[in-house]
């Protein structure tokens, strides 16, 4: 909705004839289409780094010791294995090796794509965003690939801002959230925002501070399919049985989860399990949980980590199977960018 041109490597050929060609390879043919007078916004999605992984000919980060060799092909889908299963410590950094591989790819693919564009002309003034819809676990929790999870290993991801006009290399420590990318580039390129798009934009020099949002930031996992042609419901939730097989009751993977990032505190709240809280500050990888010890503070975030589910029609608060989502369940989702 919205482009100009749209084209898939997923679409039938009957559908696009170049059905075959990689996103860079269908985003080349595009550029050679454009006027280098004219601005652009051209958006690529690339799924190189996303389980299965893919065993390469030739990959720096994959180990290289007895016991280690690879069959060329696909390994088997690592999502199963979690819980009483997840791979030991040597499978695991086979496995990290493997998508790392899986990253260089992507990003051989972004270069080749930048220096076609520098090739046409197009570069001059080039704006490039790097970003991610979620990250990955390797054994952390017991966890493999971003199922059931809400921890930081799947919520916190890279965003790499490229070719800003008179604005010095920085990092922003701050946390900021991918609702902010879209008026981040409208006001770098000098464009009116509307006021739909509430959220502030990212700064521009070292050291100013990222406007504050106004309220926590979420997160959520559901069990609940989106209502959509082509999705066989049973056959999703026979997926997330199956992939929870080795999970007992206690392994807080089940159920409807929400993430309420209050920097630098994080509760977790599950439809099913205690909460938990987490000082991000010095405890990125979540391993201390703080809920005994702060219990009014995680009765103050869990209320409102609970009255997120709520709005977003999470958990047993609604049914699944009613014809329309609540006002409040729309304007949650569309916060997150779930809905227009």
């Amino acid at each position: 909705q919205g482009f100009g041109r749209y084209a898939s490597s997923r679409l039938e050929e009957s559908q696009l004839q170049s059905s075959l060609l990689d996103a860079p390879e269908m985003a080349s043919r595009w550029i050679e289409s454009q006027d280098p007078a004219q601005p652009f916004f051209l958006f690529i999605n690339l799924f190189d780094a996303h389980a299965p992984y893919e065993v390469r000919e030739e990959n720096p980060f994959v180990p290289s010791r007895p016991g280690m060799v690879l069959e060329r092909g696909r390994p088997a889908n690592p999502g199963s294995r979690i819980c009483e299963s997840v791979p030991n410590p040597e499978e695991l950094e086979l496995l990290r090796g493997l998508y790392l591989g899986d990253v260089r790819a992507a990003d051989a693919k972004l270069g080749r794509l930048i220096e076609r564009l520098r090739e046409r002309g197009l570069a001059e003034n080039l704006i490039t965003v790097v970003t991610s819809d979620h990250g990955e676990h390797f054994g952390e929790h017991r966890l493999l690939e971003h199922a059931f999870s809400v921890r930081e290993a799947t919520l916190r991801v890279p965003l790499v801002v490229h070719g800003l006009p008179d604005v010095e290399p920085a990092r922003i420590e701050q946390p900021v959230r991918l609702s902010q990318i879209a008026p981040s580039i409208l006001r770098w390129t000098g464009a009116p925002l509307p006021a739909e798009l509430a959220a502030p934009p990212l700064p521009l020099e070292p050291g100013e501070p990222v406007e504050p949002v106004g309220e926590p930031f979420f997160g959520f996992y559901s069990d609940r399919s989106i209502d959509a042609p082509n999705v066989d419901r049973a056959l999703v939730r026979a997926d997330k049985k199956s992939r929870r097989q080795f999970c007992g009751e206690s392994d807080p993977v089940f159920g409807d989860m929400v993430a309420l990032l209050d920097y630098p505190l994080k509760l977790i709240w599950y439809e099913r399990y205690p909460p938990e809280l987490y000082d991000l500050s010095w405890d990125p990888l979540e391993k201390s949980n703080l809920a005994s010890q702060q219990p009014e503070r995680v009765e103050r975030l869990a209320a409102a980590a609970e009255a997120f589910a709520r709005a977003a029609g999470l958990a047993d608060f609604a049914s699944s199977d009613a014809p329309e989502l609540p006002a409040e369940a729309v304007e949650a989702l569309r916060a997150l960018g779930y809905a227009d």
